[in-house]
């Protein structure tokens, strides 16, 4: 009877018990969770090793060995570490002459124009000095990184010593080990040296990157402060100048300009001994590729679509010289004031030799007298110390350039320009509008509204200047286009032979936009309004509206669609492609070329769809849920509509 009581106890505690183990368990684990704490498991100790055991030792040590070398082939001379630490000084002095020049600039109640040019040169410095600095500090960080390793072998093979002096080991090893610690020592100094000179390098590119920086709030500060005093006259009138004008004091300041400008000039040319390789380089280029086309259009000539684009490369030299000047500009876009206007100077003859075959003579005119004007922007710039002299240059810059706007805007000469280049309706407009700029420009440097005149009046002048450029880039780059589709060398690509014409018109399009954007921008930058549209537009595309939940801005409406019709455009460029140029040159069983062109579109399609929900900032994870409902509304509503595309494409595939 015990016995069977006994034998019976466990039956009835064993569930009792696993019951409150149970309750116990979710009761600790929904603590947990109120509390928000989940534990989560330790991850396992890494055991630290404390000594190196003596019979390990020889093996250790060459192992060891092996590590110093690493760290010695490491802490050799670093080429870029070495340029930077050879550029630094003269990074240094050359800052320092910028600052001074800047300063120089900035106390002259600088136009916006000298500031944006200010702004270009710093931003300049300040991002060659940030990549250097970036170098420098993962140098650094390398540095202290094999120091803390060197001192952790440095520890171990202290302890591994003492270990093997009190365990008694032979002479020899604890010989051994001793030599180790003093090589570890000895790597361990030639590292710290090394640090040293990296972190003082550091040091340095950091000073003068305080000071660039501090340089960019200054003129940002000027900026506020021209723009602010904008409407105030910030001089006194015309007729006071003249008055009051000293000669003698003129003559002297325009000295020490021109001092100032080849100082600066011959600064950039020793800071750069290599500027004019890639001018050279890119000048020979398009030289002998100049020369080519010019060729290939003259036994072309009886082409049609070539009429009229052949004459830009008649002049091959001064199409290379064009080229060669926008690389320069490539190669260094943050050049100073004085480099760009070198640059322009050497542009305007080739620009007007290239311009007059295929512009028509009331529009040469034009252009010859726009490159007058530049000539005269560039005399008033070696005369900006001097207000008076420029004044009197920029009043008579804008009395012509109004009259000329005036002149243009007789009907005879508006309809003298050929049908389609510009509608005339627009050039009125702009001819008004340019007008009137000049003549308020005018009126306010004669009343000493000096730095309001400068900007209307530059900053139509620099979009004139623009426009010339950009026009004839237009050119030169769509004569290239229709010289490779006319090229025989390219008469095997029959997507591209099969419609000429509308690949021309389209890239025409394309280049037009190009080239028109990079027009605006620069007409921006000359009225001082790149910033504020840029910040507005910023703010209406990136401004959020929220709506409950949901928050969508302009950019995610704009990308949503323009993301759909590039993967239409995609899908239906490949599919030409591999019509016209794939599927004709071979041999493929009946309907496999459109199983493959109907699969690409709808991969493309499909993809495209994603992407565009990503784009606009749609979580996919969210979209799953209204992919349920529509496979609800899809098995409800919709079968015959699925069971069809599917019966479609399992058609297709098995054709």
């Amino acid at each position: 009877m015990k016995r069977r009581s006994i034998c019976r106890c466990p039956s009835r505690i064993g569930p009792a018990l696993a019951l409150a183990l149970t309750l116990a368990w979710m009761g600790g684990a929904a603590g947990a969770q109120e509390a928000g704490t989940v534990a989560a498991p330790e991850p396992p100790a890494i055991a630290v090793e404390q000594t190196i055991p003596v019979p390990q030792i020889p093996e250790r040590t060459e192992l060891l060995q092996q590590t110093l070398r690493r760290y010695l082939e490491t802490i050799a001379p670093d080429p870029a570490v070495t340029r930077i630490e050879a550029s630094l000084p003269e990074i240094r002095d050359e800052s320092r002459t910028r600052v001074q020049a800047s300063d120089t600039i900035l106390e002259l109640d600088p136009t916006f124009d000298q500031l944006g040019d200010l702004e270009r040169e710093w931003t300049s410095t300040l991002s060659s000095l940030r990549n250097r600095r970036e170098v420098l500090a993962r140098r650094a960080s390398a540095l202290e990184d094999e120091l803390a390793e060197l001192a952790r072998l440095q520890e171990l093979w202290s302890r591994s010593l003492e270990s093997a002096e009190a365990s008694q080991a032979p002479r020899e090893v604890l010989e051994m080990v001793a030599a180790n610690l003093a090589e570890i020592e000895s790597v361990s100094e030639r590292v710290r040296d090394r640090r040293v000179r990296v972190l003082g390098l550091l040091t340095a590119a950091s000073e003068v990157e305080r000071e660039a920086m501090a340089m960019l709030e200054e003129i940002s500060l000027a900026r506020a402060v021209v723009r602010a005093r904008l409407f105030e006259p910030d001089s006194v009138t015309l007729w006071t100048a003249l008055a009051s004008a000293e000669v003698s004091l003129a003559w002297s300041q325009i000295q020490s300009s021109i001092e100032r400008d080849w100082t600066e000039i011959t600064t950039f040319a020793a800071s750069r001994p290599r500027a004019v390789v890639p001018i050279v380089l890119s000048f020979l280029v398009a030289l002998v590729m100049a020369r080519y086309v010019r060729d290939r259009l003259r036994s072309q000539a009886e082409v049609k679509r070539l009429v009229g684009s052949a004459t830009v490369f008649e002049r091959p030299v001064s199409v290379a010289f064009v080229i060669a000047v926008f690389a320069g500009v490539l190669a260094y876009p943050f050049a100073s004031r004085l480099v760009w206007n070198f640059m322009g100077v050497l542009l305007v003859v080739p620009l007007i030799r290239l311009l007059r075959p295929i512009t028509p003579e009331p529009t040469v005119r034009l252009f010859a007298t726009l490159a007058v004007f530049y000539l005269v922007d560039r005399l008033r710039d070696l005369l900006a110390p001097v207000d008076l002299f420029g004044r009197v240059l920029f009043l008579g810059q804008m009395g012509a350039a109004a009259t000329i706007f005036w002149m243009l805007l007789r009907p005879a000469r508006l309809h003298a320009l050929p049908e389609g280049m510009i509608p005339p309706a627009w050039l009125g407009g702009a001819l008004r509008l340019g007008l009137v700029v000049f003549v308020v420009s005018a009126i306010a440097n004669v009343f000493g509204f000096v730095a309001l005149s400068m900007l209307l009046g530059e900053g139509a002048l620099v979009a004139l200047y623009a426009g010339v450029v950009a026009y004839a880039a237009f050119r030169i780059t769509t004569t290239l286009l229709v010289v490779v589709l006319s090229s025989p060398r390219v008469a095997w690509i029959r997507f591209l032979q099969a419609r000429p014409e509308s690949l021309i018109r389209g890239s025409r399009r394309l280049f037009g936009l190009v080239f028109g954007a990079l027009w605006a921008f620069r007409t921006l930058e000359g009225f001082a309004l790149r910033e504020p549209v840029f910040d507005a537009l910023s703010m209406v595309l990136l401004t959020p509206l929220e709506v409950g939940a949901v928050s969508i801005s302009l950019v995610d409406v704009l990308a949503f669609p323009l993301t759909l019709v590039l993967a239409v455009f995609l899908s239906r460029s490949i599919r030409s492609v591999l019509e016209e140029d794939v599927y004709p040159r071979v041999t493929l069983a009946r309907g496999v070329d459109n199983a493959v062109s109907t699969s690409i579109h709808y991969v493309l399609l499909v993809g495209g769809f994603f992407l565009a929900l990503g784009v606009a900032g749609i979580d996919l994870g969210r979209f799953t849920l209204l992919a349920g409902a529509f496979g609800v509304g899809i098995g409800f509503g919709l079968q015959t509509v699925v069971n069809n595309f599917v019966s479609g494409l399992i058609l297709l595939y098995e054709r």
